[in-house]
Formats: C-alpha cells, sequence, structure tokens
C-alpha cells in the first residue's frame, strides 16, 4: 500500500505541463534576433502570437498594418494624434514612414525583377519618386536623402548597401515599427481596465534550454555509464586507470538524434532521489562550459537569387489585401439604394431588437473599437465626439433618408417586411438558394425534394397582399437518398449543386434556365465525402473559365475541391477538427469556411491551404462558441459570422482584427448574409426571427437591428435576392417564404 501510494504521489510530482504558445514565443525571439524577418511575420500570423508586450490594443493594430505595408492607412491612422497633440512629432514621424514605404517599394521590385538589368517599372519609378518628393523636406540631414537617391538611380545597390543588403520587405516593417513605437506610444490611450501582462521570450531563451536539454541528455548518459562500469568492475575485482579516466569525460548528444521521450529521460531525477543529503553539502567545483553556436548561413540575395521565402510571403500578403477595400467603396445597387433611402430606414424608427444584449456584450469587453470607424455609406461623413480624437464617433444618416425617415410622424407608418409567397414541404425545408439573375430560386428539403421556383413578379405589391403559392418548374422527389442539407449555383448558373446527410454531392445542369417547364438535362454524383455535406460553394477558375466546386461537412472533416467540368474531385484541404458548418466565396480563388471547432479558416486555393485562422470571442472577452454561419461582403473586407450561442461578430480581414460581438437573436444564428450593396446585415436563427442589421455608419458600436420577418419554428436560412430587396427563408415549420417590402404608400 505504501509503495502503491508513493508512486502515485511520483507521477503526480513528475508532471510537466508546456503550452504550445509559450514554444511560438521562444521561437519567434530566436527568428526576431536572427533577422529570420520572413518567418517571423508567417509564424505570427498564422498563430496569432506576438513576442512584444505592447500595452494597447491599438498600438497592436498599427503594427499590423505597418507589417501589412498599408501604409497609407497607417499615416490615416495616426493623423487624429498629430492634430491632438501638439507634442506630436509628426515631422519623425512621416519621414519614418515615407522612409520605410520607399525601402519596402524598392525591395519588393528587386523581389521581382527577373535579372540585374531589368528596369524598374513605370509605375514603380512614379511611386517611388513621389515618396522621395514628399520625404525630402522631413529628413533630417541631406547625405540621409542623398543615399536614398542614390539607390533610386542603381536598384542593385540595394543588395550592395552595408545596412540594406540583408532586409526583405519584413524586415523593413518591423523596423520600421520599432522605430516609430517610441514615438507615438505615449499619445495612444491605454486600454480602459486592468491588463494581464502576459510572458514574452528573452534573452536567447531557446538556445539556453536546448543547452540545458543537451547537458541533461548527457549527465543522464554519464551516470548510466559510471553505473554500468561501475557493475563491471565489481564483477572482476577491479577497474584500470585508464578506463577511469575516459568514465569521467562527458561526451555531449547532439542536437538532432533520434532519441524520444520517454520513462526513462527521468532515470537521472530518479537517481538523483537516492542520494543522501549530506552528498548535497559537498560544494559543486565551478566549471565554465564552452559553447559555439555555428550561424545560420545567410542566403546570398542577388538580383538573380532572391529568397523563395521572401518573394512568397509578399505575394501572399498582397493577395490577402489585393481584395480589400473599405466599405464605402461598395458601388450600391440601383434597386438597394432607392430602397434604401425610402423604405427601408422606416424599419428602424421603432425599438431596436436585444439593445440589452448588445450593451452587455459591449460591456463585458467583448467589443474591440477601432481607431478609424468603418464608414459604409458613401457621403456620409463622421463627426467626432468631444474629447480624445480615438472617442467614439456618431454618424450622421445620409440626408435623404434622414428626411425620409422625419417625414413619417407615426408609429403607423413604420415600413414592414410581407410575405409574397408560401411553399409548403412534409417535413423541414432547410435551403434555398436564388439563381445569380434572380428569375428562379431552389429549394431543399429534409423530404428528399427538389424544387426550382420562378420569382414572382412584384409590381402589383401592397400591404394587403395575401401571400400565394410560388410557380414550381421543376421538381425532383428523392433527388437525395436522404435530407438535402445545402445548395448553390455556378457562377455561370448553369449548375445546382446540392449536399445532403446520405454523404454525396450531386451536381445538376440546366440547359434553359429561362424556360417555362425547366428539365435538368445531365447530373454527376460525388462521392468523396464520409459525413454529411453541410455546404457548397462555387469558385470560378479565371484561366480556363471554368467552375470549381468546393464543399465540406462531418465525417474527415474535410473541404474537396472539384472541377466541374470534368467532376472530379482533385484537392483535399485538411485544418478543422470540427464538422464543417458554413462555406463562403465572394470571388476569385479565396474563400473561407465556419466550423463546430469554434474557428474559421481563410482558404486560397493559389498556395493550396490555408492562410489565416480566425477564432471569433462571442458573449464574453474569452468565450468561444461554434461557427454556425459565414459571409463576407463584397469588398472583401468586413467578415460577419454568427455562432451557436446566438452571437454574431463583426470582424475586419484586412486589419486582422475583431470589431465587435452583437446579439440580434436569442438562439443559434445558423444564417448571416449581406444585402446585395452591403447597407444591411439579414440574420435568420433559432429562436424563429430573421433580423436586418443596420450597418450604415460606425461599426464599432452596437448596431441597431430589427425583427422583420419569422415563422412558426427554427429559421435555418435566409438568402438576398441578388438585386432585389427581397429575401427567401427556409424554416423547420416545414415553409419556404419570398419576402418583400412593399413600395412606399
Amino acid at each position: 500500500m505504501t509503495s502503491m501510494h508513493s508512486t502515485a504521489e511520483d507521477a503526480a510530482a513528475e508532471r510537466l505541463l508546456m503550452c504550445e504558445r509559450d514554444v511560438v514565443h521562444l521561437i519567434l525571439e530566436f527568428l526576431s534576433s536572427r533577422r529570420l524577418t520572413s518567418a517571423q511575420v508567417q509564424l505570427e500570423k498564422e498563430s496569432g502570437v506576438v513576442n512584444d508586450v505592447i500595452p494597447s490594443p491599438d498600438l497592436l493594430f498599427l503594427r499590423s498594418l505597418i507589417i501589412e505595408g498599408r501604409w497609407d492607412d497607417v499615416t490615416e491612422f495616426l493623423q487624429p494624434l498629430e492634430d491632438a497633440f501638439k507634442g506630436f512629432p509628426g515631422r519623425r514621424v512621416r519621414a519614418t514612414i515615407l522612409k520605410h514605404r520607399f525601402l519596402d517599394i524598392l525591395i519588393l521590385h528587386v523581389s521581382n525583377a527577373t535579372s540585374s538589368l531589368e528596369e524598374p517599372k513605370p509605375a514603380v519609378v512614379e511611386d517611388l519618386v513621389k515618396v522621395l518628393n514628399e520625404l525630402e523636406g522631413l529628413v533630417e540631414s541631406k547625405e540621409e536623402y542623398s543615399s536614398l537617391c542614390s539607390l533610386l538611380t542603381s536598384p542593385t545597390r540595394l543588395v550592395e548597401h552595408q545596412e540594406y543588403k540583408d532586409w526583405n520587405s519584413s524586415t523593413a516593417r518591423l523596423t520600421c515599427f520599432s522605430l516609430l513605437r517610441p514615438l507615438v506610444q505615449k499619445f495612444i490611450p491605454p486600454p480602459q481596465g486592468p491588463m494581464k501582462p502576459h510572458p514574452v521570450a528573452t534573452a536567447d531563451r531557446l538556445i539556453q534550454l536546448l543547452i540545458k536539454g543537451l547537458l541533461y541528455e548527457s549527465c543522464v548518459d554519464f551516470c548510466q555509464n559510471k553505473a554500468m562500469a561501475n557493475d563491471k568492475g565489481a564483477a572482476i575485482g577491479g577497474r584500470s586507470s585508464a578506463s577511469s579516466a575516459s568514465e569521467s569525460q562527458i561526451r555531449f548528444s547532439q542536437l538532432l538524434n533520434d532519441n524520444q521521450l520517454s520513462e526513462s529521460d527521468l532515470s537521472l531525477i530518479s537517481w538523483l532521489r537516492s542520494i543522501p543529503n549530506n552528498i548535497f553539502g559537498c560544494p559543486f567545483q565551478r566549471r565554465s562550459l564552452r559553447v559555439d553556436i555555428e550561424p545560420l548561413p545567410k542566403v546570398q540575395k542577388t538580383l538573380m537569387n532572391i529568397s523563395i521565402m521572401d518573394s512568397a510571403s509578399d505575394l501572399l500578403s498582397r493577395s490577402m489585401a489585393s481584395t480589400s477595400f473599405h466599405l464605402s467603396s461598395v458601388e450600391p445597387q440601383a434597386t438597394d439604394l432607392k430602397t434604401m433611402t425610402t423604405s427601408v430606414d422606416r424599419l428602424f424608427l421603432g425599438d431596436f431588437v436585444d439593445s440589452i444584449h448588445q450593451s452587455s456584450s459591449a460591456a463585458q469587453g467583448v467589443r474591440v473599437e477601432p481607431l478609424k470607424p468603418f464608414n459604409t455609406h458613401p457621403g456620409i461623413n463622421p463627426s467626432s465626439t468631444t474629447g480624445h480624437p480615438y472617442s467614439k464617433t456618431v454618424h450622421s444618416r445620409d440626408q435623404m433618408a434622414t428626411k425620409e425617415a422625419n417625414s413619417s410622424t407615426s408609429a403607423n407608418s413604420k415600413a414592414k417586411f410581407i410575405s409574397v409567397t408560401v411553399l409548403e414541404d412534409v417535413q423541414a425545408i432547410r435551403c434555398a438558394e436564388f439563381h445569380p439573375e434572380g428569375k428562379v430560386y431552389a429549394i431543399g428539403s429534409n423530404s428528399k425534394t427538389l424544387r426550382v421556383c420562378s420569382y414572382p413578379d412584384l409590381g402589383d405589391l401592397s400591404e394587403s397582399h395575401h401571400p400565394y403559392q410560388p410557380t414550381v418548374l421543376f421538381k425532383r422527389t428523392k433527388h437525395h437518398k436522404g435530407s438535402i442539407y445545402c445548395m448553390g449555383w455556378s457562377p455561370d448558373g448553369a449548375l445546382l449543386a446540392t449536399g445532403s446527410n446520405d454523404k454525396t454531392v450531386k451536381l445538376l445542369r440546366f440547359d434553359d434556365i429561362n424556360s417555362s417547364e425547366l428539365t435538368g438535362s445531365q447530373e454527376v454524383e460525388l462521392s468523396m465525402h464520409d459525413g454529411t455535406v453541410r455546404d457548397v460553394c462555387f469558385l470560378e477558375e479565371i484561366s480556363n473559365k471554368t467552375s470549381l466546386l468546393v464543399s465540406g461537412g462531418a465525417g474527415d472533416c474535410k473541404i474537396y475541391v472539384t472541377d466541374c467540368a470534368t467532376a472530379t474531385p482533385f484537392q483535399a484541404l485538411s485544418g478543422h477538427t470540427g464538422a464543417i458548418l458554413s462555406l463562403y466565396n465572394w470571388g476569385g480563388q479565396i474563400f473561407c469556411s465556419g466550423s463546430q471547432d469554434k474557428t474559421i479558416r481563410f482558404w486560397d486555393l493559389r498556395t493550396r491551404g490555408c492562410v489565416d485562422v480566425v477564432t471569433p470571442l462571442t458573449s464574453t472577452a474569452s468565450t468561444k462558441s461554434p461557427v454556425a454561419s459565414v459571409c463576407v461582403e463584397p469588398s472583401g473586407r468586413l467578415l460577419v459570422c454568427g455562432h451557436e450561442d446566438a452571437a454574431m461578430v463583426l470582424y475586419d480581414i484586412r486589419g486582422q482584427r475583431q470589431i465587435q460581438s452583437m446579439k440580434a437573436h436569442s438562439a443559434d444564428v445558423r444564417s448571416v448574409r449581406f444585402s446585395p450593396a452591403a447597407y444591411y446585415l439579414l440574420s435568420g436563427g433559432y429562436d424563429n426571427k430573421i433580423a436586418l442589421s443596420d450597418l450604415q455608419g460606425d461599426l464599432s458600436v452596437p448596431l441597431p437591428s430589427v425583427v422583420v420577418a419569422s415563422h412558426t419554428d427554427k429559421v435555418i436560412s435566409a438568402r438576398w435576392h441578388p438585386s432585389e430587396f427581397t429575401f427567401i427563408s427556409t424554416s423547420a415549420d416545414k415553409t419556404v417564404n419570398l419576402w418583400a417590402l412593399p413600395p412606399e404608400p
């Protein structure tokens, strides 16, 4: 009994807990100290870890802007500080930004050059000259300015320059932040409330631990050899002085070997425990250890031989940024704009949905305020409140919309969506999708039935309208062997993909979508999944003008990419550890996925893998929840995700930061979609409600939301018409409804 108790106690005492985040800190410090900055930046992006104590989220956001090379945004970000504080060193700040912007552009040109004789492209030269002209009056000395000008006249001097020869784009950007930080940090407001410090790696900690690990491993071998020699000596009656001398030498292990962590590695600790206490009274004889570290050889960078990793990193960064714009740059559809300035704003005249939930979410610290608010509506100028320049901003509504809203004086004039058509099924209807042209929409049901219905004429729509059954142009019973969980149209509208819990995906071709009697001309079944297919989306392959189908679900949690021209799956993307619940593509080769594992992953087929992982925070600063739905607005700047804990999270893709968490529902948010011009967000939840949230103005403050439609059971999906301000919704109440907003009376 005593022995068993001792063993259990020893096992508990010998447990070692390691945090992988700390390991990343060690690696980041090593990469930083060796100026392996491209690898450092890539590891930071993938892990979300920065080995630095940055006291303010605003300062951390400034760092991300610089690392992404968003120089205009950096300048715009810091401008309010210069306007607000007399002591702000604006001249030095601008000079630092412009200098490193110049070097960044020049390095990118050198990285993309194919020969040492290649001249910079005219656009590159124009950018460089523009930056130099702005820099001329800001640099501290003419010698520094002349040195930069000489780099422009001969780009080959960059790789020969004593200071810049080992630089890459990441080095320039990190150096820029290190120089800017002491200039601006005291002017950036600290976060409210106490900030929990986190440890960082310093003093070449990774190398220290490696040396100590090698010493420990070598000591284990030494002690074991001595013990074996003593046993052997006792057996033969003694040992020679030569063998005794050899046993006193410690042979150090190699860093790279095939030793594995096992119980035998604790043998030294076990042996030390058996040593009498009086032995430890003997003083240690001081000995020194000479450590020679052979440095990693630097890749010789010339115009003919540039580090592949640097180029890949820069290209990846630019590919993610190339689809990103401010939300205000989205061109509105005519119908959306017209409706927005008339009836839609009257939806928000009454009380907002779940204002208590939204306020509590903000109070719990989930919302992250951006320094420069998003301005989603063209023509709206934010007017700052008094106080610090980074205080919340209050946006006025569009003048025409405000005038129209003010003209409505009675609660009875409040607008509302009405049900235009209703289709009933014998079981729950899970999915519905509009054709890209908007003339028809497809419906999938738990009854395995697939229907395609015509979009109705809304010319005579009025508030007294009574819903009717839509015209069904195509119907197929038992389209799958199981329930139809998801569907999607190809960009050209010729293919309809459906996914099911029978683990298959079906591709159905329609030759003439405008016909009054549709027929499916071709059908292909794909069976690469080993679990329920929860969502599908199409990508357009630009090079050969064919469509690619992306599908994901439960089972192996892989995302499969299928070439629709040959109906052949050619890629399986791994990364998620839970069922994939939602997929979304907003153009090009990049798409995102939401999963039961509480993460959102961004995928780029050009790199054949995941380029970013996001784990949104929902109701508290540490709460995470499965991601049930995702969507991205057309410019690729803003992502919204719905979660099983009823939260919706707004995420800035370019800034790689969460803007806020909000609640317009009281149960799972199974559907989120932007309106055609991204002025509004449509969401559907298991609380039987469909809500509309207003995205006009500052997205960092709680958004006004109203319930615009409801079902008698769970809402499973809600989809906007591609150009009209109407939407369809599916529900567990076995119906699919088409909703529209009546015109002004």
